[in-house]
């Protein structure tokens, strides 16, 4: 039973707490996406790369040159910036994932609140 209530919090975390932290992140939606390396002037997109743990992806991109902002460890991941190249070559690997990170929004920003709850009952006279 551990094996799946472990695969369970690893999917929480990737669909429910990685998309909270690219929130946080105080940018527009296509700064998040790409940003400029100053050492090669070449485009580089951000990835989420997920591996059997975060030192074994970290490891992963910086054996391909790719440039790892932070460790997520709670889902065995971590936030690169990579060039097509890059996120090529560690596309190959079958023990990595590979997700472009992106921000999240409703489908339909016009969605109603779920109903208050009800009042509660007034108190016996």
């Amino acid at each position: 039973m551990r094996i799946s209530s472990t695969r369970s919090a690893n999917l929480f975390a990737l669909f429910v707490l990685v998309p909270m932290l690219a929130l946080s992140q105080p940018s527009t939606r296509d700064e998040a996406a790409t940003v400029h390396s100053d050492r090669s002037h070449a485009t580089r997109t951000r990835f989420i790369v997920q591996s059997s743990s975060a030192p074994a992806a970290d490891a992963s991109v910086v054996l391909v040159g790719g440039t790892v902002r932070r460790q997520l460890a709670i889902i065995n991941a971590v936030e690169a910036d990579l060039s097509a190249e890059e996120a090529s070559a560690l596309g190959t690997n079958s023990g990595l994932r590979l997700f472009k990170d992106r921000s999240l929004a409703p489908l339909d920003a016009n969605v109603p609140s779920p109903p208050a709850p009800p009042a509660p009952p007034a108190p016996p006279a």
